[in-house]
């Protein structure tokens, strides 16, 4: 009797446990194809060909910021370059160098988001559709995978690689910028969040894109849209420098309509001087930043989400 109870606690143990087993045997095949997401962008040569040049990239900058910074310390009259400076004028050169720094470092993020989607484009456009026309595709349904499973491996693959590009990347042009400049932005680590959400939603399109749409279909619509965000944003700072409310209206449309610029504009507000008295048309290449607001953050992260959505219902309809 004592062992017929434990049995009947051993299946009811069973039985409770299932859904837990359940759920790691998913969550490991989405682990297992996003792994061999990082062996076939290896094996294409994207990756290591896009890190190469970015250590190039970088090089450049860091020659450029050094060189650029160190005229700027001579022509202020900085005491360790030879000059004198003195007094109230001392803080005036600092907060003039700071902006300089931020100016600078601004447009170096803005390189290194742009180079990161590009990245991430070219390696997923074909993530479902190119995997449908090789026949890799085909291949995989036929094991006990769900599609969303696939596609979330996909999707997770592929937004590790691009995480691990834009932290090296941007944390580089951030150390360079420290050392040459001695310029600490205010909030380095929520500005390359910020930047990194910018990319997971590009990603998010491109995966919506590969549903339905060939690979290069897919990356010149994903490219498109990517150059109406920032288009939008620029006519948004352009409405607010004018106090043109229409083309603010328009440009604030088009970040909810596309919100990856939207992040990058925010990311810019964790790199600005906070104590910057010059005028925001002074702020950078890109106008003034913009505030990071949890109500922003929400809503790309819906987006992305409804975007994967999507994407699934998509992919589960899609004749393969």
């Amino acid at each position: 009797m004592n062992g017929s109870v434990r049995n009947r606690a051993g299946e009811d143990g069973g039985a409770a446990s299932t859904p837990t087993v359940w759920a790691r045997r998913r969550a490991g095949q989405v682990a297992l194809i996003a792994g061999h997401t990082w062996k076939e962008g290896l094996r294409r040569r994207i990756i290591v060909v896009g890190f190469l040049l970015t250590a190039a990239f970088v090089a450049l900058y860091g020659i450029g910021v050094y060189y650029a910074f160190r005229d700027i310390a001579s022509m202020m009259g900085d005491p360790q370059a030879g000059g004198t400076s003195v007094g109230a004028l001392s803080i005036d050169q600092n907060m003039i160098r700071d902006l300089a720094a931020y100016q600078t470092l601004s447009f170096g993020l803005f390189i290194a988001g742009f180079l990161s989607a590009m990245l991430v484009v070219f390696l997923a456009s074909g993530m479902i559709s190119g995997d449908a026309e090789n026949g890799t595709l085909q291949t995989i349904v036929t094991r006990p995978v769900a599609r969303v499973q696939i596609l979330l491996g996909r999707y997770l693959g592929y937004a590790t690689i691009y995480l691990a590009y834009l932290v090296l990347l941007s944390g580089s042009l951030l150390l360079l910028t420290r050392v040459f400049s001695g310029y600490a932005p205010p909030s380095p680590i929520q500005a390359v969040l910020l930047l990194a959400m910018e990319g997971l939603i590009i990603l998010a399109l491109v995966s919506l894109g590969s549903a339905v749409l060939s690979p290069v279909a897919t990356g010149v619509l994903v490219l498109m849209a990517y150059g109406l965000a920032f288009i939008g944003g620029v006519v948004q700072q352009i409405g607010m420098f004018l106090s043109n409310n229409t083309a603010e209206r328009i440009g604030a449309a088009v970040h909810y309509l596309i919100p990856s610029d939207a992040f990058f504009r925010m990311a810019l507000s964790g790199l600005a001087p906070p104590n910057s008295i010059l005028p925001e048309f002074a702020g950078g290449p890109f106008g003034s930043p913009s505030a990071a607001t949890i109500g922003q953050v929400l809503f790309g992260a819906a987006y992305l989400v409804a975007c994967l959505g999507a994407a699934a219902y998509l992919f589960e309809r899609r004749d393969i």
